[in-house]
């Protein structure tokens, strides 16, 4: 329940962001909403399918997620040894913390060790 809780402050958090740059910004809401309307048109909602005909809503959008990301990067959590996934941990970003030694790629990994994810 806990980890819905995070991901619904999250969510919430990242849409409060994106209404500020809108009331910061109009000339870019405005942009916004006539390239949607040209795209578009009236008489249905964008899709994902959409997404390569405007350019200049999805910079919008990556400017949101550049303002506030919604997986926090300060956040500490385990990394699993099993994890290993071609040169890479796999975990979804930000601070991690090993939950027991490992041997990567000829590097050892203390347990406990923070790592980070790039």
């Amino acid at each position: 329940m806990h980890n819905i809780s995070l991901i619904l402050a999250q969510t919430t958090a990242t849409i409060a962001i994106a209404i500020l740059a809108l009331v910061l910004y109009p000339d870019a809401q405005k942009k916004a909403q006539e390239e949607i309307d040209k795209v578009i048109g009236p008489h249905r909602l964008p899709n994902f399918e959409d997404r390569h005909s405007l350019p200049f809503v999805e910079a919008l959008y990556r400017e949101v997620l550049r303002w506030h990301p919604i997986i926090p990067l300060g956040m500490s959590s385990r990394v699993l040894p099993s994890t290993v996934v071609s040169t890479a941990y796999f975990v979804a970003g930000g601070l991690h913390a090993t939950s027991a030694e490992d041997v990567y790629e000829g590097m050892y990994i203390p347990k406990s060790k923070h790592l980070l994810w790039c």
